[in-house]
């Protein structure tokens, strides 16, 4: 029964390698119909869905290698490294903080955590083009626009919009 297993799993891996996904997902299917907690079967099975881009169902792989094994750390770095895949930054600085409560240090933690880091500020600064100025300042170019100085009026509106490029409001005016 090992020696099938072996074979199995040496099978499926090879099958992936050479990219052929169907017939390396059922072999680890097969292998995870004999035993559905097997960590490295659900883990490859998981880094196969990442490969064809069904990140959702690699996530459900990924955990069950996880409950399974939670002490080899490549499983972690694999689940953390998902997540930030699919832009699910918080959960993945979970998955990394739960990984180090267990004991597990791995450089690539501290890469991924800057990454995160990096990304969000960037979702920051981008977040602050959609964001509409203060009301004073909006106030301020309606009042102009309405009978004010007209080159005084253009003035402040470039300056808001080069500050604000997305804003609705400024945009209507």
């Amino acid at each position: 029964m090992l020696d099938h297993i072996e074979q199995l799993i040496d099978r499926a891996i090879e099958a992936q390698t050479q990219g052929n996904f169907l017939l390396a997902t059922e072999l680890y299917l097969e292998l995870l119909k004999i035993n559905p907690r097997d960590p490295d079967a659900n883990h490859n099975l998981g880094i196969l869905n990442v490969q064809i881009g069904r990140l959702d169902d690699a996530i459900l792989f990924l955990e069950n290698a996880i409950n399974s094994n939670s002490e080899v750390c490549q499983y972690w770095i694999t689940l953390a490294d998902t997540f930030i895949k699919m832009d699910r930054l918080l959960d993945a600085k979970q998955i990394i903080q739960q990984a180090r409560e267990l004991g597990h240090e791995d450089s690539i933690f501290n890469k991924m955590l800057q990454h995160i880091a990096s990304v969000k500020n960037d979702n920051e600064e981008k977040d602050t083009l959609y964001h509409d100025p203060p009301e004073k300042l909006l106030k301020k170019v309606r009042k102009l626009n309405v009978g004010g100085d007209e080159k005084k009026f253009f003035k402040i509106l470039l300056r808001a919009l080069k500050e604000f490029p997305k804003s609705p409001q400024l945009n209507e005016i």
